[in-house]
């Protein structure tokens, strides 16, 4: 769960498992991130069992994912907050992006999830908090 507001802390640990998780391929993959119930990210789990994956799209295995996700939050003291990626070379969401985290959004019922971009040649993470309507850009600190 994510309190309103633009401001998200990711823990300095996981920080580096997402940089150094994306960071070693031109491949895109990802993993999903959770919070501990505030604004501050705690873990990540990165997606090891998709296989669809290009340099220039990252198509995760849903199923393996929400298994991963219900097993996560089950016992109540991890909350999931959303995905991260790898872009090749910018830290924008692209169409496909929205769409597909609209859709989550849709089928969990939540309010807005975060979507974090991870430029492999910048090496820069950059996350947005999208909504139904609309989506804001997060400062991270």
């Amino acid at each position: 769960m994510l309190a309103l507001g633009r401001k998200i802390r990711v823990l300095s640990k996981i920080s580096a498992e997402i940089h150094s998780f994306l960071s070693d391929s031109i491949i895109e993959k990802g993993g999903v991130i959770f919070t501990n119930g505030d604004n501050t990210i705690v873990k990540f789990t990165p997606d090891l069992y998709s296989c669809n994956c290009t340099e220039t799209s990252y198509t995760p295995d849903t199923k393996k994912l929400s298994e991963i996700i219900n097993n996560t939050v089950s016992d109540g003291k991890l909350f999931f907050a959303g995905f991260v990626h790898s872009h090749p070379n910018n830290s924008n969401l692209s169409d496909e992006d929205i769409a597909y985290v609209r859709k989550v959004l849709s089928a969990i019922q939540s309010p807005s999830l975060i979507c974090g971009i991870f430029d492999i040649t910048k090496n820069i993470l950059k996350l947005y908090r999208i909504y139904p309507y609309k989506i804001e850009v997060l400062t991270c600190h």
